[in-house]
């Protein structure tokens, strides 16, 4: 193909008719801006990052779970404490009109649930002795205690008649309050402030001292932290238990979450040292 000098583009130019000069320059205006246009872009692009949720509760989207609050499921940590067993952490960011906090469900049924008739004993869901003080005095529970405000203990009793059935109720706040008594004695540290909640007894029959009924009397704390305003937190912690499991657990058929009775939360206060 023969080159072409400058000389003779221009000369060829201007023997164009003007209307196809225009044209050729308006072409190569629109050419030059669609190029500085994609500079600009790509300059001012950021790559995508990939976020943690369980860390970012505060930035996603709470989700409505049924009188005026939401949550963000911030997922369930699994812990493994030496000479304990499994521990599951279910995490949630709570949002009401008063303010929000974290909620954390410290679910320990699967290494120890209530002895049979007793508010001082534990028992594994095989039935062997359980020592709850080995997860109380671990350094994986004083850290995350570190981070609450409030403790929550909760009380269950199983279907079989403990104590007989007009005393399960009674046996749940026993339990509660005792655990409490626990979890004030344990190494965790800060200003922690310890409440008893009695979840009455389980709705769903059960062969007593199977496993599904040991774990009917599950142990179970519930930490709060990061508070910001002063949210109700029994109506918190009710409405998640009643919109489905927790970190595999289910609380909805205890009999205090039966009917739309408020839950009743006794703070313990710490007995004084003999």
């Amino acid at each position: 193909m023969p080159s072409i000098d400058l000389l003779e583009l221009v000369n060829l130019m201007n023997n164009l008719p003007p209307w196809f000069r225009y044209l050729w320059m308006g072409v190569c205006a629109l050419a030059v801006l669609l190029t500085l246009a994609g500079i600009i872009w790509s300059s001012l692009k950021r790559p995508e990052t990939a976020t943690d949720s369980s860390t970012n509760s505060q930035t996603s989207n709470p989700i409505p779970i049924g009188n005026g609050i939401s949550i963000v499921n911030n997922g369930t940590l699994n812990l493994t404490i030496q000479d304990f067993g499994p521990v599951a952490i279910a995490r949630a960011h709570a949002v009401t009109v008063d303010g929000n906090a974290d909620i954390e469900f410290v679910l320990l049924h699967s290494s120890a649930v209530w002895k049979f008739n007793s508010d001082s004993a534990f028992v594994t869901p095989a039935g062997a002795h359980a020592d709850i003080e080995r997860f109380l005095r671990s350094p994986e529970f004083a850290e995350r205690a570190s981070t609450y405000a409030d403790i929550l203990c909760l009380g269950t009793s199983s279907s079989v008649s403990e104590r007989a059935i007009i005393s399960t109720i009674p046996l749940s706040r026993d339990r509660a309050i005792r655990l409490c008594r626990m979890v004030q004695t344990a190494p965790i540290g800060g200003e922690v402030r310890v409440s008893a909640l009695g979840l009455g007894y389980h709705t769903v029959p059960a062969s007593k001292n199977s496993t599904e009924e040991r774990q009917q009397r599950a142990a179970v704390l519930v930490g709060v932290g990061n508070r910001v305003g002063d949210p109700d937190l029994p109506a918190i912690v009710r409405q998640l238990m009643v919109s489905g499991p927790i970190g595999g657990f289910d609380f909805r058929p205890y009999s205090a979450l039966q009917g739309t009775s408020p839950l009743i939360v006794e703070q313990v206060t710490s007995l004084p040292v003999q």
